[in-house]
């Protein structure tokens, strides 16, 4: 009785730190900023309205012409780049891949949930067992 109750608590813990490190790792919103320096576009299909000085307002949102607009993780931090129009297709493919990641981050979360879940109750299930058979 005594050896199957630590082997839950562990159970336990060993979930808590899973959740803790699955969470800490993926970080989709870091916290400093990124700004583009101009935003220009040679196509003017890909406008929404001129602004002037070689600035544009674009239909399907900006990148950064090297494809690097992520936002640093120091808070309070700054990138600069220049940035261009997005095509309708890289616009699509953008929100295709965030959509697939999201997915299949909290596909990974459910199943890691459920493992623990399970294991807990078999662990808990095999204590109670083990506690009626020392009463007998």
């Amino acid at each position: 009785m005594a050896a199957s109750r630590p082997s839950s608590l562990m159970h336990l813990v060993v979930f808590g730190m899973m959740q803790g490190m699955a969470l800490g790792s993926w970080n989709p919103t870091c916290a400093g900023e990124f700004k583009c320096s101009v935003i220009q576009s040679s196509d003017p299909e890909l406008w929404e309205e001129y602004i002037g000085n070689g600035w544009v307002k674009c239909r399907y949102g900006h990148t950064a012409v090297d494809g690097t607009c992520g936002p640093p993780c120091e808070v309070g931090a700054v990138t600069t780049a220049a940035c261009r129009c997005q095509t309708e297709e890289e616009a699509k493919e953008g929100v295709v891949t965030g959509a697939r990641t999201s997915l299949i981050v909290c596909a990974v979360i459910v199943c890691l949930g459920l493992g623990c879940g399970l294991s807990s109750c078999y662990c808990m299930k095999r204590c109670h067992k083990a506690e009626k058979r020392s009463r007998r």
